[in-house]
């Protein structure tokens, strides 16, 4: 998932709703984000870490609302690395 988020952030693609049901994952365990209404295409900036910051709230506001949700800061700690790889 970190390493497609940073695939999207190297070619400026801003995603304006970046959250947890943003992301799809297929058996194959291959990730999607959808909703893109409000994207944009912008150069490299401090939106890159705001657009991570805002998904890493959106996946413990999860974590408070559902029983079935599972997700420790070592899986963010995995998502940070993927992503931090690609550049």
């Amino acid at each position: 998932m970190g390493r497609l988020i940073a695939r999207f952030h190297a070619k400026g693609v801003f995603h304006a709703d970046l959250n947890a049901h943003n992301i799809l994952m297929n058996e194959d365990r291959l990730f999607y984000l959808i909703d893109f209404d409000r994207g944009e295409i912008r150069h490299e900036g401090g939106w890159m870490q705001a657009n991570l910051n805002r998904l890493h709230r959106s996946f413990m506001k999860l974590l408070g609302q559902c029983d079935y949700f599972c997700f420790e800061e070592r899986d963010w700690q995995y998502l940070h690395e993927g992503y931090t790889d690609m550049f």
